[in-house]
């Protein structure tokens, strides 16, 4: 299987920061053809995507799982469905005690990837 694995925050969406709320959600310049165009090409899409935002407490997971099922419902209208979303919620200094951590799945480490 050929996999594409595509940050979210600048790739998908425009870059707002720590995005958590629909109706801030704007899709990049071009997003919906590149990733249709990746989907055509026979790969399969893994979206990897720090969220420091909640570590810090800006906004919960369910914050996140609510934004992400409406983004992924909205782009499954155009053929595009992702195989994966995986995300980290850890920030070293967070302080949502649960979520405060140096974590080996916090980007540019490779854990989400493995």
């Amino acid at each position: 299987m050929k996999a594409a694995f595509i940050d979210r925050d600048g790739v998908i969406n425009k870059e707002v920061g720590y995005l958590h709320r629909i109706e801030d959600f704007e899709y990049t310049h071009n997003c919906v053809e590149g990733l249709k165009a990746l989907v055509d090409c026979g790969f399969a899409l893994i979206v990897v995507t720090n969220q420091a935002g909640i570590a810090t407490g800006l906004y919960s997971v369910n914050d996140f799982e609510k934004l992400m099922s409406w983004m992924t419902a909205d782009l499954a209208r155009y053929g595009i469905k992702f195989k994966d979303i995986l995300f980290c919620p850890h920030h070293p200094d967070g302080i949502v005690e649960e979520y405060t951590a140096k974590c080996k799945f916090r980007k540019p480490l490779p854990g989400m990837f493995f």
